[in-house]
């Protein structure tokens, strides 16, 4: 046997450092020239598709069409701000025709901008400053309610106003009532049925890291009026819009979360216990899937002892996020 294993090693051995001699051989330039034929194959099929690819002009059309005509668009993003503005001064009249006020918020607090800004819109009253939130409360203050107001994201605004989603944006006003909650809804539904699908290009095969924002982007807007919808206890409608966050933009455990609460609520059991399943793997550290496992044993399995063992559970989770502090 000693024998034996004795051959078989110095066999490898010998066929080893002979092939080890003939591989010094060959030219160092060639084996060298594997690499960028390598880089070749892999990433032209992935960058071929941007040549024709329109997901960033949709972005930027998608954020003008849910804007009302004659408003101010307040932009806080890049991602928000450079396809938008390329998109909204390079449609021509059709676009200038709807009288939008393009403002990058982030500039706002600069003398220059505050000037370039009071030449292009005279008809807006621009506020004077240094300080960024103060200056959009006050801009929003002057201006509403004589011109429409929509911006990116929920900035700072007057007490007496609420941010509302509109499609990828969101108006303010000054209150919501019956009326203007059927509006909202019917509005919405009707923006986001047009809207563009963020994964039908490139994004469809590759997570291209030129246009990967505008997933969030999308998955936030349908995320938040999804979130509006369950506030409103209109689950069903909160579930479709919930499922669209989730199949753009996957990574985000809260759309996962409000899916899984609006198909508790609709007592949709099979699908929550799959979604429940799936996102805990998923996410295996968030506790917040322990507690709606506690849900769902409340309104799926009639169970109050599964739900207290899960809450107990839950609460353990928690403990173990949190920091000890002594002597305080």
């Amino acid at each position: 046997i000693a024998c034996g294993l004795f051959w078989i090693v110095d066999t490898f051995n010998y066929l080893f450092i002979y092939l080890f001699k003939r591989l010094l051989n060959v030219p160092i330039y060639l084996i060298f020239s594997l690499f960028p034929l390598l880089l070749y194959y892999t990433s032209v099929p992935k960058l071929s598709t941007l040549k024709t690819d329109q997901t960033a002009e949709h972005l930027g059309y998608d954020i003008l069409a849910s804007s009302p005509d004659n408003a101010v668009v307040l932009l806080l993003e890049d991602t928000e701000v450079f396809n938008t503005s390329y998109v909204y001064l390079t449609s021509g009249s059709k676009a200038k025709n709807r009288n939008l006020k393009l403002i990058q918020t982030a500039l706002l607090n600069q003398p220059f901008y505050q000037e370039v800004l009071s030449r292009l819109y005279p008809e807006l009253s621009i506020p004077r400053g240094q300080d960024t939130d103060v200056l959009v409360a006050e801009l929003i203050e002057k201006n509403y309610p004589r011109f429409p107001i929509v911006s990116s994201l929920r900035v700072n605004r007057p007490d007496s106003l609420v941010w509302i989603p509109r499609g990828l944006l969101f108006e303010v006003k000054l209150g919501t009532n019956s009326a203007s909650i059927k509006d909202l809804v019917d509005e919405n539904t009707r923006i986001f049925s047009y809207m563009y699908d963020p994964l039908n290009g490139a994004l469809s095969s590759y997570n291209h890291p030129m246009l990967s924002d505008v997933r969030r982007i999308y998955a936030r807007s349908y995320g938040e009026f999804g979130q509006t919808l369950f506030a409103l206890k209109y689950y069903s409608k909160a579930e479709m819009y919930y499922r669209e966050a989730v199949r753009i933009l996957p990574e985000i455990s809260d759309y996962h979360t409000g899916l899984i609460w609006s198909l508790l609520l609709q007592e949709k059991c099979t699908n929550a216990i799959e979604e429940l399943s799936n996102s805990e793997k998923q996410f295996v550290s968030d506790p917040e899937f322990i507690k709606l496992n506690a849900l769902y044993a409340r309104h799926c399995l009639k169970d109050p002892k599964k739900e207290a063992e899960f809450l107990e559970k839950f609460d353990q989770k928690l403990k173990e996020f949190q920091t000890p502090l002594k002597g305080f």
